[in-house]
């Protein structure tokens, strides 16, 4: 299950590469740019792993809705 911090850490790290980005932008400051590709490494993992999350919740969800055959349930 996704829970509301590790939401909050994604949008967070987002707003901080996007801020090193600007800096690069502006100053085109080497450092700025090695910090802003490694934190873009960080939240490409960090998508790919509350993707996958999203969709096995997804699915979970998917799954309880479905009858068995016959009209039984699922997980009977």
């Amino acid at each position: 299950m996704v829970k509301t911090e590790e939401m909050i850490d994604f949008v967070e790290k987002v707003m901080e590469m996007r801020r090193v980005q600007k800096e690069f932008f502006k100053t085109r400051n080497y450092a700025a740019m090695q910090l802003s590709k490694s934190l873009e490494k960080d939240i490409d993992d960090r998508a790919g792993k509350l993707m996958s999350q999203l969709k096995a919740m997804e699915q979970e969800g998917q799954d309880a809705q479905q009858p068995g055959l016959f009209g039984e349930e699922a997980n009977a």
